[in-house]
C-alpha cells in the first residue's frame, strides 16, 4: 500500500466532508508538513504504508509549483 495522495477538509465548514481542500494553495504548506509528519511516524512504526518512492512525486509537484509562483 502506497499513500500518495492527502485529502483536507475543514470539518467545521464542511461537516460532509465535500470539499476538498488539500490542494488550494492556501492550505498547500500544510498539507506538505502534514505528510511529512505522517511519512516520518509511519517510518518510525516500521509501518508497510511507508516508502521513501512515495516523497519522489511529492518533492517534483513541490518545484513545480513552485516554479509556477515564479513565473506569475
Amino acid at each position: 500500500m502506497h499513500l500518495t495522495e492527502f485529502e483536507l477538509y475543514r470539518i467545521e465548514d464542511d461537516f460532509y466532508e465535500t470539499k476538498d481542500i488539500a490542494a488550494n494553495r492556501e492550505t498547500a504548506e500544510r498539507v506538505d508538513s502534514m505528510r511529512r509528519d505522517l511519512l516520518s511516524f509511519t517510518k518510525q512504526l516500521g509501518d508497510p504504508i511507508y516508502d521513501p518512492q512515495v516523497d519522489a512525486p511529492a518533492i517534483k509537484r513541490k518545484k513545480r509549483d513552485k516554479r509556477k509562483r515564479q513565473r506569475q
